[in-house]
């Protein structure tokens, strides 16, 4: 199903697509250690993702996520757009973010192709 919201701010169309995902590499602190961050993908498309968590991610941080498809796993590093806060069915998650991939190869456009086109 096509997901049309800010349709007219998009370069792609995004598309209901839902998974949960491990983001290790993300949200430095001040110590400058990493935390760990567990979000829920609620859209896809082939320029980036929208995603719910449940903390506020700061515009322009840079993150990195493995997305599965069947038995494959591909990492992708992704830059937040946007990120605000949202009421939302699913207790611990509590921001709603946007971001877009970034150095995007062929292999991940091949890759996001099976994803959105199984969907």
């Amino acid at each position: 199903m096509i997901y049309e919201s800010n349709s007219h701010n998009r370069h792609y169309q995004r598309f209901e697509y839902e998974n949960r995902v491990f983001c290790g590499q993300c949200i430095e602190t001040k110590e400058g250690r990493t935390k760990p961050l567990i979000i829920s993908i609620v859209d896809i498309s082939y320029s980036g993702l929208g995603f719910l968590c449940n903390r506020r991610i700061d515009i322009d941080t840079i993150l990195t996520l493995n997305l599965k498809y069947k038995d494959k796993i591909r990492k992708f590093k992704v830059k937040v757009m946007w990120c605000s806060y949202t009421i939302s069915e699913e207790q611990n998650f509590r921001f709603r973010c946007g971001v877009h991939f970034m150095e995007v190869k062929r292999p991940d456009v091949i890759f996001l192709n099976r994803i959105i086109g199984s969907l």
